[in-house]
């Protein structure tokens, strides 16, 4: 009876040997594979090493990056939660947790995450970039900057850090600081657009606007197609009173799927500034139907509804600004000098 314990105990020691050295196998040749950007072979060999240890947080971790990396947030999530459960305070997975949370513009559990994985593992390049980020979309610009400032000791070609350092000493209002800085990330890496975005952003603020549509012209000659960058210059031309050219820009915009409230609501400034009334309205009410929330849109369209006459409509959308924002001063303007012109319509 002893010899057959003995030998069963032996049997099982073996089994849980093997299983260990195929764990080991399948989490290597899993992290190559996603390394390598293989994501399906390695969700196949990840789901193979939880096959050996369903509990092991590594392949769980991994399974999670590849499912976010592939846009599957649910099962991502999921992995992540599991992980979690088994290695709360793995900074690997505090790390990834940190970048779902960054994804879902919830900076402040972002910095939550990243902040305990630098507590308990140390700076590493990208979570240390990645925590000035989430520091930046919060509006914290000054511990932004601190991390930046110091990943850029450690590595001083690393061009995205040099455009987040730029734009929180923009936010700090250090303006000639952060355009030698957004210029510096162009030398390290020149198809970096965001950094010339950023830097086009910035002397927009400080009123140089011929600078600024340089810049831009420029980043429009390597990606024809950035939307971003034709809103920034449609910016630039109206800014020089070249409302032809803006209104050319931000409907190239618009026709290339990246339409957005703003972009509207300059577009129908534009047209007003022509003087193209038509245009405007037809824009205004564009922007009133997809963003009916946008309480300068309403404004404007009532106002200009009612200086043609069309009171009930006029009244119509002011009362949707009201509704939006009762105490915005300029809709309490606009109600008072409406109430001259004609009564509201009565409600039913």
């Amino acid at each position: 009876m002893r010899k057959e314990l003995f030998q069963s105990a032996h049997g099982s020691s073996r089994l849980g040997e093997n299983r260990r050295r195929h764990l080991g196998n399948f989490l290597l040749l899993g992290r190559r594979q996603l390394e390598a950007g293989g994501l399906e072979e390695a969700r196949r060999l990840l789901l193979r090493a939880l096959e050996c240890d369903p509990h092991s947080a590594d392949a769980l971790r991994m399974l999670s990056g590849v499912e976010f990396s592939q846009g599957n947030l649910a099962a991502a999530q999921e992995y992540l939660a599991q992980a979690i459960a088994q290695a709360p305070d793995d900074p690997d997975i505090l790390f990834l947790q940190g970048n779902m949370a960054l994804s879902e513009q919830n900076p402040a559990a972002a910095l939550a995450a990243y902040t305990r994985a630098l507590e308990i593992g140390g700076a590493m390049p990208d979570l240390t970039y990645n925590c000035a980020l989430a520091h930046l979309m919060l509006g914290q610009s000054l511990p932004a900057a601190n991390l930046l400032s110091d990943l850029l000791v450690e590595q001083p070609d690393h061009a995205r850090a040099c455009d987040a350092l730029g734009c929180a000493l923009h936010q700090l209002k250090d303006f000639e600081a952060a355009r030698n800085t957004f210029l510096r990330a162009l030398e390290i890496d020149p198809m970096l657009q965001e950094a010339r975005d950023h830097l086009a952003q910035l002397l927009l603020e400080v009123g140089n606007t011929r600078q600024a549509r340089q810049v831009l012209e420029t980043a429009l000659t390597m990606d024809p197609d950035r939307p971003s960058s034709r809103h920034l210059l449609g910016m630039a031309c109206a800014g020089m009173n070249d409302f032809s050219e803006a209104i050319a820009q931000w409907e190239s915009v618009i026709a290339n799927g990246g339409d957005s409230p703003e972009t509207r609501y300059l577009l129908a400034n534009a047209y007003l500034r022509l003087p193209d009334r038509p245009g405007a309205l037809r824009t205004l009410h564009a922007l009133a139907e997809s963003w009916p929330s946008h309480v300068a849109g309403q404004l404007q369209l009532a106002l200009l509804l009612l200086e043609d006459g069309e009171f009930a409509h006029g009244w119509e959308h002011l009362a949707q600004a009201q509704e939006l924002d009762p105490t915005n001063t300029a809709v309490l303007r606009l109600v008072a000098a409406a109430r001259l012109l004609a009564a509201p319509p009565q409600k039913k």
